[in-house]
């Protein structure tokens, strides 16, 4: 048996902004429940949030701070 030691990173609810571009993305983001518009993990870009506005989401849950190598993870994601 393999036990995890880790302590869990803990996600943070927050006001959709673009301050956000380059966090990870804490949660799947929905629409109405049943409709997915960005999976948990994914790097936020400006074309992701503005999506996410456009959708009417006001808050994201986020990991604190940039994700590593954000620039790639933009690109790669996009």
């Amino acid at each position: 048996m393999i036990k995890n030691t880790e302590i869990p990173i803990q996600n943070e609810r927050v006001e959709l902004g673009i301050r956000y571009i380059g966090y990870t993305l804490g949660r799947d983001v929905y629409k109405d429940r049943d409709m997915l518009l960005l999976r948990k993990g994914l790097t936020l870009t400006e074309s992701y949030i503005d999506r996410l506005k456009r959708n009417g989401v006001i808050h994201i849950y986020v990991y604190p701070g940039k994700a590593e190598n954000s620039e790639a993870s933009i690109h790669k994601h996009e």
